[in-house]
C-alpha cells in the first residue's frame, strides 16, 4: 500500500532547479515590494513633517518668551491709552495648542488635516511636478502607476512615465523601462532595446540597471551572451556594495548579484568550479534575503552536493528559506516538523507552513495536503485529497498523479463509478498511461469491475511499456510472484530495476526483497538487501524502516 505522505519526502525535496525563472508570480512580488517602498517612503516624508512641525513648536516658544519679556515693558504701555492692547500672547497660546492638537494624532490624520490631501492629490502633485521637468516625481509617477499605490495600475501609462524620467537622465527610470521593455508590460516586448535600457541604467550608477545588464550577458537575452564580460562586472557589483543597504532595491539587487555568483561558482560558468566560493556568495545573498540561495544551501548541505552532508546546516538554512519566504522551503521544513524528523514533533506549525506554501501556489506543498486529508492530520476526505493532488500536477508537481488513482477510486469525486470505468477503458484503449494504471489498479483490487489479475497484468504492462514506474513496479512484482498466471522472474526484476531507477519506493522496496530472498544469489544478498530497503525508506516507503531495523538486530 502507497503512503503518499511518507513517499513524498524524498521525492519532493527541493524539486525547483538552480535557476530561477522569472515567472509573473515574481512580477506581481515586484510590483507589492514596489508599493511597500513607496508607503515607506510616504511615511518617512510625513514623519520628518512631524519633526518639522515640534521644530516650529519649540521656536514659537521661544519667541513666545521674548516677547512676554518685552511686553512687560515700555512697548504696550506707551500705547495703552491711545488703543486697546494686542494680546499677543493669548493669540500665540492658541496656535501652540492646534499645533500640540494635531501632534497628538496619528501621523496620516495630520497628514489629511495639514494637507487634506487623497491618493489622488498625491498623483496630481507629483505629476505636475515631472511635467515641470523633476526626473524623481516621473519615476514616482510611473511607479504609482505600475504597484497600483494611489492610482489604478496602468501598465502603459508607467511605461511612459518611466521613459520620460530615463530621457531626463534618471538612471532608475530607465531601468523600469528597460524592465517594461523586457517582458512587454504596457509596450511591446523588445529584449534588445531592453539592454539598452539596461545599460544606460547601469553607466548611470543604477543598481538594478547594472545587475540586469550582468543578467542579460550571461543568460545572452537581447545582447550576446558572453559570461567572461558579466562575472567580473558582478564580483565587482557586489564588491561595492557589501555593506547591507537599508534602500530595498539595493539591497535586493545585492542579494540577486551575490546569488548569481554562487550559481557561477557552483556550475562553473564563466569562472573555475569552486564550492567555497559558491558557498561564500550563496551565504552573502541569503544573509541579504535572497530567499533562493539560502534554499541552494540547505540543498548542498541535504545532498553533500560538493559539501559534507551536514543536518545541523540543511536546517538552519532550510529555517532561513522557509522564513524568507521560499515556498519549496517551508513545504520541507513543514514536513519535517509533521513527522517529528530531525526537529522536535509540532504538526499544527508544520501543517501550517505546509498550507501557506501550498496558497503561494507550490505543487509539492499541494500532494502533502493531499496526503494530509488521505491520512487524517487535516479533515480525513479522499475528495479533498484528490483535489489536492489535481492541484498539485497543476503547479508543476507531476509526481502527485501517483496519488491520484487511489485517491479517486475511493470517492465519486469526478462523476458516477460505471462513468468512470467507462472513462477509464476507453482512455486505456487510447494509449494513455495513467488510464492504463487506472484500470489495472481497478482489476488488481477488484473496484467497479470484477477483481481480474490477469487484466491487472495485462495493463500494468501496458502502461510500463510506456515509462509509468509505478506500473513498472506493480508489473514487475506480478511477474515475479507469478500471481496472475504468469511468471517470469528475469522480466519482473527488470521491470522493478526500472521502476526503482525512476524513484519508486514501492520498486525500490521490491529490489531489497528480491536480495533478501536470494534471487541474486548468496554474496552480498544482506548488504544489497539493506541498500535497497534504506533506499525505499528515504523514500518514505512505510515498511522499510520496520525491515531495516530486523536487518539490524540480525
Amino acid at each position: 500500500m502507497r503512503t503518499p505522505l511518507l513517499l513524498l519526502l524524498s521525492a519532493g525535496l527541493f524539486t525547483a532547479s538552480v535557476c530561477h525563472a522569472w515567472s509573473a508570480a515574481d512580477d506581481e512580488r515586484d510590483r507589492q515590494r514596489s508599493m511597500a517602498s513607496m508607503r515607506v517612503n510616504t511615511a518617512q516624508f510625513e514623519l520628518n513633517q512631524a519633526r518639522m512641525m515640534q521644530n516650529m513648536q519649540k521656536s514659537w516658544a521661544q519667541n513666545s518668551a521674548a516677547s512676554r519679556q518685552d511686553m512687560s515693558g515700555g512697548y504696550q504701555r506707551s500705547y495703552s491709552s491711545s488703543m486697546p492692547a494686542y494680546n499677543a500672547v493669548g493669540q500665540l497660546s492658541n496656535t501652540l495648542g492646534s499645533i500640540r492638537d494635531r501632534m497628538n494624532k496619528p501621523v496620516s490624520a495630520m497628514r489629511i488635516q495639514e494637507k487634506a490631501e487623497t491618493d489622488a492629490d498625491v498623483l496630481k502633485r507629483f505629476t505636475e511636478a515631472a511635467n515641470g521637468g523633476n526626473h524623481v516625481s516621473a519615476v514616482w509617477v510611473g511607479k504609482m502607476y505600475y504597484s497600483g499605490y494611489g492610482a489604478a495600475r496602468d501598465d502603459a501609462k508607467a511605461a511612459q512615465w518611466f521613459k520620460r524620467a530615463a530621457e531626463m537622465g534618471n538612471p532608475d527610470g530607465a531601468y523600469h523601462y528597460g524592465y517594461m521593455r523586457m517582458y512587454g508590460h504596457g509596450v511591446a516586448a523588445d529584449p534588445a532595446d531592453a539592454v539598452g535600457w539596461y545599460q544606460r541604467a547601469a553607466e548611470g550608477g543604477s543598481a538594478r540597471g547594472e545587475l540586469s545588464y550582468a543578467s542579460a550577458l550571461i543568460a545572452g537575452n537581447g545582447i550576446a551572451r558572453n559570461e567572461t564580460l558579466a562575472v567580473p562586472m558582478m564580483k565587482s557589483l557586489v564588491a561595492r556594495n557589501m555593506q547591507l543597504s537599508s534602500d530595498p532595491d539595493i539591497r535586493e539587487a545585492q542579494a540577486l548579484m551575490a546569488g548569481l555568483l554562487g550559481d557561477f561558482y557552483r556550475s562553473g560558468t564563466g569562472v573555475s568550479k569552486d564550492i567555497n566560493e559558491a558557498v561564500r556568495w550563496y551565504s552573502l545573498a541569503a544573509e541579504r534575503g535572497d530567499r533562493f540561495a539560502a534554499r541552494d544551501l540547505a540543498k548542498m548541505y541535504y545532498q553533500g552536493d560538493g559539501v559534507g552532508k551536514d543536518l545541523k546546516q540543511f536546517l538552519a538554512w532550510t529555517a532561513k528559506a522557509a522564513e524568507l519566504g521560499h515556498p519549496e522551503a517551508q513545504a520541507n521544513l513543514g514536513l519535517m516538523l509533521v513527522q517529528g524528523k530531525d526537529l522536535p514533533k509540532d504538526v499544527s506549525t508544520g501543517i501550517k507552513l505546509v498550507q501557506t506554501a501550498a496558497n503561494q501556489g507550490d505543487g509539492f506543498a499541494w500532494s502533502l495536503v493531499g496526503g494530509f486529508h488521505q491520512d487524517g492530520l487535516l479533515p480525513k476526505s479522499p475528495a479533498q485529497a484528490a483535489q489536492a493532488y489535481q492541484q498539485a500536477v497543476t503547479k508543476g508537481y507531476p509526481e502527485a498523479r501517483f496519488f491520484l488513482t487511489p485517491a479517486l477510486l475511493r470517492t465519486a469525486l469526478i462523476e458516477p463509478e460505471a462513468s468512470a470505468v467507462a472513462k477509464d477503458q476507453q482512455d486505456a484503449q487510447a494509449g494513455h498511461a495513467l488510464a492504463m494504471l487506472r484500470l489495472a489498479d481497478r482489476y488488481a483490487d477488484g473496484i467497479g469491475v470484477a477483481e481480474d489479475l490477469a487484466q491487472a497484468l495485462l495493463w500494468y504492462g501496458k502502461a510500463a511499456d510506456r515509462g509509468n514506474a509505478v506500473a513498472q513496479g506493480m508489473y514487475g512484482l506480478l511477474l515475479i510472484t507469478g500471481q496472475a498466471g504468469v511468471k517470469d522472474v528475469k522480466k519482473g526484476i527488470t521491470q522493478n530495476e526500472r521502476a526503482a531507477a525512476a524513484g519508486d519506493a514501492g520498486a525500490m522496496f521490491n529490489m531489497g526483497e528480491l536480495y533478501a530472498n536470494g534471487f541474486f544469489g548468496a554474496d552480498n544478498a544482506k548488504a544489497h538487501a539493506t541498500e535497497w530497503f534504506q533506499k525505499a525508506w528515504k523514500a518514505g516507503h512505510a515498511g522499510a524502516e520496520q525491515v531495516l531495523a530486523s536487518l539490524t538486530a540480525n
